[in-house]
């Protein structure tokens, strides 16, 4: 505690000069108490204390800890600074600490961060904890004290780091400690706006934990001090909405789960090469697979009903008996009339089969011979829904509503259209409403009028077609994208987010408590609702007439895009809240394979001359064209229409792949014997209006892309090589170790020793390339859309993902990315990097702007 001592004490009688400077002390005396009087009055004193605990229970001594309260501003989140309201140190065993600070100085509306930290000299019977322990508070809940650092805020005061660091407001970040708490714990207590379920945690209430295991090993690894970034990867793995994924082992390569319920603590699944799999799942960090038959073939859908599975097959249902889950027994199967079953559903004692024969339906009551009751051979289905009497079915375009109150006669109702679409919609139904998807759109219908259905609701969101919807309280998860959204409010749907899924999601399944998630392998990955990847936040977008098509790269305050017919197209970024269109540039013979731009010069690769062609453009709206004409190779022009590939600016130097796919090469490649049809070519452009070719390496296939460092060039093959050029001698380039690749890459980027080869459908491989002779891949990532450009700042990766958006990894750890955020874009996103702290976008809509998360290493 602060305290201020002032010391007055009675003397003999002063002679006239001492009782001058005595009269001047006790008057100076008085003028300090005037001043520090209102001072003390405006303190206020702050308690709190400390604990963390092992998985064993029991508790680390922070006696002697020092304690500093800081301002939770961007710096401070960042660990780039901090403002220091006051310092103390904990009493005892039980950290706790009292603090006097001026009132004035806390906002009420403010987030503060208390922050416990045992000195470096401690004595190993006292302070034991190695790293920091720190709270988050809002300037209210700092002042009325009462609170406690522990594991459950340190590892929430990671999570937020990104909310503060981009500078959200104070209560929506508040919000997101409420929306943590869901994740650790069992039964948050709080709201929305106040995260005290946080604050009223105790470590001894493991009971109430979601995650004590996990959190178990984020407070064992802050007593042993393993290092703050593998310590921020702990904990963002703790609210990581996948809580477990298993691996079924013993099938074949093609083997794949196409479809998966759950019910009773048991998950079901079906696909290629893996007949009916029963997986329990009632310990969700541990499942179990428990029961499999074979009895089946090439599975796409599935409906549980009672104590039998009913499994789609081309041409079949099967039914298997699973009222004993570890023993199925396969009970036969019935085929639809003249055609391919599609789909599923089962209602009492009716299947209700969409096929590409009508719609079709058995009575099962007899497992072992199912009796068709009735078809509806004019309408062609894609999926069925049953909801009572009502059954709704789906095709390219439209749904239909049937009356089933009488099997034997079903009527068609009505049918609807909402928008065409490229891809078979999904549909999820209740009693009232309809959910039902287009790849762009989701919509609420409400059906309470079966007569007259009205649409609720709706919203544009890229869903990629997703395989399947699936309506679990007030929450609607859509599988391929695993998106969650709220329809809490038909009339208003909202996107939530997304479950930490990083590759396409084939179906998934819900009880209420988890989703549980296939991915189109052997996996089933089980994910906590309450938890979801947050999506960033769009800025500005600039729409531009026939869309973004290529690359798109930055040069200082603008950025530069190659377009289809040839020209390019200038933006001003100066702005990034609104970017502008300077001008569209049409050279002569237009055949701009590439564009990249350093001071007020554009580089220009064109395919037509196979050379590099300048403009300047000191005046962004009115280029002017050069006459500057450098052929690639030796004075002369290589033979073809194309080849050039994106080119890469770094410093005064531009590196251009080229490649051929009709086998045109260069004469000397040629006679090397190397093939001569791929190449990396490095042109000087530090006089910018005479850029020289300083030289070339042959490469034995067409060169797709490049990245560079300051040493080496990393090139992607025709022939799915990763090959590395040492360029320190750049009249010389030279090959070095080389990876062969899963498939061929389209883009790469590379950040501290990692390449990221990106391979659109594909995905993207990791490769570590800290040895430049024996490259080694580490990890690869499946994404739900198609990979493209990669943005790196920090511990953190940015991907432009196709019509699936962005995407950002916690790469603090290589080998094991972490998807924490997400944002759709409007159109499919092909390229990505940063200006100053907003994320731009090319996408086939445009320009599009996000406000980034921060960077803390």
């Amino acid at each position: 505690m602060f305290k201020l001592f002032i010391q007055s004490t009675l003397t003999r009688q002063p002679s006239s000069r001492a009782g001058l400077s005595r009269s001047l002390g006790i008057f100076v005396k008085k003028m300090l108490l005037l001043a520090i009087i209102p001072a003390l009055t405006n303190c206020v004193k702050i308690e709190g204390s400390a604990e963390l605990r092992s998985s064993a229970g029991d508790p680390y001594s922070f006696e002697g800890a020092t304690v500093e309260v800081f301002d939770m501003n961007a710096a401070a989140a960042l660990g780039t600074g901090r403002t220091v309201k006051a310092v103390g140190k904990a009493s005892a065993t039980d950290g706790t600490i009292s603090l006097r600070v001026l009132s004035r100085k806390i906002d009420d509306n403010l987030l503060y961060g208390v922050e416990f930290k045992c000195p470096p000299d401690n004595d190993a019977d006292a302070c034991t904890v190695e790293s920091p322990l720190r709270i988050v508070l809002s300037g209210a809940q700092l002042k009325a004290g009462g609170w406690k650092a522990s594991v459950l805020t340190e590892t929430i005061f990671h999570n937020i780091a990104y909310y503060i660091g981009a500078g959200y407001p104070s209560d929506e970040t508040q919000q997101m400690f409420d929306h943590y708490a869901g994740a650790l714990l069992l039964a948050p207590t709080g709201g929305a706006d106040t995260y005290d379920d946080v604050l009223a945690w105790s470590p001894a209430l493991t009971d109430e934990l979601k995650r004590p295991n996990q959190l178990g090993t984020v407070s064992e690894s802050l007593a042993g001090g393993i290092g703050n970034n593998d310590i921020k990867l702990l904990a963002r793995s703790a609210v990581n909405p996948i809580v477990t994924t298993s691996l079924l082992s013993g099938t074949s390569e093609l083997a794949q789960f196409w479809d998966v319920v759950v019910a009773n603590g048991y998950a079901y699944m079906v696909g290629l090469d893996v007949g009916l799999v029963i997986v329990d799942v009632r310990d969700v960090e541990n499942p179990v697979l428990v029961g499999r038959t074979f009895a089946l073939g090439a599975t796409r859908e599935l409906v549980l009903a009672g104590n039998f599975v009913y499994a789609v097959t081309s041409s079949r249902v099967s039914i298997v008996d699973v009222s004993n889950p570890a023993a199925p027994v396969y009970r036969g199967s019935f085929s639809v009339p003249g055609g391919d079953a599609w789909d599923v559903d089962v209602e009492g004692e009716y299947a209700y089969v969409a096929s590409n024969t009508g719609l079709h339906l058995f009575n099962v009551t007899n497992a072992a011979s199912p009796l068709l009751v009735a078809s509806m051979p004019g309408i062609l289905p894609d999926s069925v829904t049953v909801s009572g009497n009502n059954v709704v079915i789906t095709n390219i375009d439209r749904f239909h509503m049937i009356d089933v109150s009488n099997p034997a006669a079903p009527v068609l109702l009505w049918t609807s259209l909402p928008r065409p679409s490229s891809i078979s919609p999904l549909l999820e139904m209740t009693s009232d409403y309809i959910y039902y998807t287009t790849s762009s759109t989701l919509y609420v219908f409400d059906i309470r009028n079966l007569t007259s259905p009205r649409l609720a609701g709706q919203m544009k969101a890229n869903l990629y077609g997703g395989k399947k919807l699936v309506l679990s309280g007030d929450t609607l998860y859509v599988a391929a994208s695993a998106m969650a959204f709220d329809v809490s409010n038909p009339s208003a749907p909202e996107l939530k987010g997304q479950l930490g899924i990083t590759g396409f999601s084939a179906s998934l399944a819900a009880d209420g408590e988890f989703v549980y998630i296939t991915k189109g392998d052997t996996t089933l990955s089980i994910a906590d609702p309450d938890t979801v990847v947050q999506p960033l936040t769009q800025s500005a977008n600039l729409a531009i007439l026939g869309g973004a098509r290529d690359q798109f790269t930055p040069s200082a305050d603008r950025a530069y895009l190659r377009v289809l017919d040839g020209s390019f197209s200038i933006f001003d970024l100066s702005d990034p809240l609104a970017p502008t269109l300077l001008s569209n540039f049409l050279p002569p013979r237009p055949q701009v394979a590439s564009v990249v731009a350093a001071d007020n010069y554009a580089f220009m690769a064109n395919t037509f001359h196979q050379a590099i062609q300048v403009a300047d453009i000191s005046n962004g709206s009115r280029p002017v064209m050069l006459a500057v004409n450098v052929p690639l190779y030796n004075g002369s022009y290589v033979n073809g229409d194309e080849g050039i590939r994106r080119m890469v600016l770094d410093g005064p130097r531009i590196f251009v792949p080229w490649g051929h796919s009709d086998g045109y090469g260069v004469p000397d490649c040629l006679d090397q014997g190397v093939g001569g049809i791929g190449g990396l070519f490095t042109v000087d452009i530090a006089i910018p209006t005479a850029p020289a070719i300083a030289g070339h390496v042959c490469l034995p296939e067409e060169a797709e892309a490049v990245a560079v460092t300051a040493d080496h060039a990393y090139v992607t093959l025709g022939n799915r090589l990763l090959q590395i050029v040492e360029i320190n001698d750049l009249s010389q380039p030279a090959l070095a170790g080389s990876l062969q690749l899963s498939t061929v890459a389209r883009s790469v980027a590379v950040a501290n020793d990692h390449v990221w080869a990106t391979e659109g459908v594909n995905g993207i491989e990791i490769v570590d390339v800290s040895d430049s002779v024996a490259p080694q891949l580490i990890t690869d990532i499946n994404t739900p859309g198609e990979a493209g450009g990669v943005a790196f700042k920090g511990n953190y990766a940015y991907v432009a993902d196709g019509i699936s958006g962005l995407l950002m990894f916690d790469v603090s750890n290589p080998a094991v990315p972490k998807l924490i955020a997400s944002a759709s874009t409007r159109g499919a996103a092909f390229s990505v990097f940063f200006k100053d702290d907003y994320l731009v976008t090319g996408t086939t809509h445009g320009i599009e702007m996000f406000r980034t998360l921060p960077v803390s290493n």
